[in-house]
């Protein structure tokens, strides 16, 4: 017989729950700018960029859009 693993649903429950309110904090700091959509979308781009280009966590400029 098949056992259901509970823990593993359990983890997989949590890890969606972190990753919906991981998202529901960035849609918060796109939509709470003030700022145009053009100048978001740059803003997302440009801290993305540099996140990716110095391998960080964090690009430097907290509370910004995409950081």
């Amino acid at each position: 017989m098949c056992q259901i693993d509970e823990h593993n649903n359990d983890d997989d429950s949590r890890q969606q729950q972190r990753l919906t309110r991981r998202l529901a904090g960035f849609a918060a700091n796109l939509r709470n700018t003030g700022l145009p959509w053009h100048r978001v979308v740059a803003l997302v781009a440009l801290n993305r960029w540099r996140k990716v280009r110095t391998g960080g966590d964090c690009c430097g400029n907290l509370g910004q859009p995409g950081c």
